[in-house]
């Protein structure tokens, strides 16, 4: 082997590529998402209160219309749709509401954040950090305000809506989860009673409403 031979990547290498592309992205991609998620949460709430304000009769004629002309285009698609109403659709629909308000509460807390100039150079501070500072301090404001009960609870709420769907699209592939969902809990209980509480001990107190979040994941 010559010394020219250039040497092989390891996984690890490339881990640190992808991180490094990705760090050097991040501040665009985190103004896009600062644009666009007010936006779709604006007019994802006038689209649902115009939907919530329309007569029940008139509100199942356009859904039979739309079955009508377009249910053997997209069946698996109106297949779903039915399956969520079935399991829980009210249940679903407000656990959206709850993720809707965790990241409006996010949104509004990193424009703040963003326009931050504690060192009083005319400068905000997040523009002049580096991309690995900036990941840090973003991941920080997230997990101190959010609220990780509501947003695990909503998620878990999504996750058995999904459930019975996943169950009549798919019977087996639904066993097969309602299996993992079962060992799930049983390995819960333990890990709740003895590394919980553990883990609250050694973590700051910032960061104290996570254990028991982190721990039932």
């Amino acid at each position: 082997m010559g010394s020219d031979d250039k040497k092989e990547e390891t996984p690890l290498d490339q881990l640190e590529q992808v991180k490094e592309t990705v760090e050097k992205f991040i501040k665009p991609i985190a103004a896009v998402i600062s644009a666009v998620l007010p936006i779709l949460i604006k007019y994802g709430s006038v689209l649902w209160n115009f939907w919530n304000k329309l007569p029940k009769d008139e509100a199942k004629i356009v859904i039979g219309l739309a079955f009508c002309f377009f249910g053997g285009l997209y069946p698996l698609l109106f297949a779903a749709f039915q399956a969520a109403r079935s399991s829980g659709w009210d249940s679903m629909i407000e656990a959206i509401s709850v993720l809707t308000n965790e990241m409006t509460i996010i949104l509004e807390e990193d424009k703040k954040d963003n326009q931050k100039d504690e060192d009083g150079d005319g400068i905000p501070d997040v523009d002049e950090i580096s991309n690995k500072e900036f990941v840090l301090r973003k991941t920080k404001l997230i997990v101190t305000k959010v609220n990780p009960k509501k947003v695990d609870d909503a998620i878990g709420t999504l996750y058995k809506v999904w459930l019975g769907v996943a169950a009549a699209l798919m019977v087996k592939f639904a066993r097969t989860i309602s299996l993992s969902l079962a060992l799930a809990d049983g390995l819960n209980k333990p890990v709740q009673k003895y590394l919980a509480p553990l883990l609250a001990k050694i973590v700051p107190k910032e960061y104290s409403k996570w254990p028991s979040v982190l721990t039932g994941w």
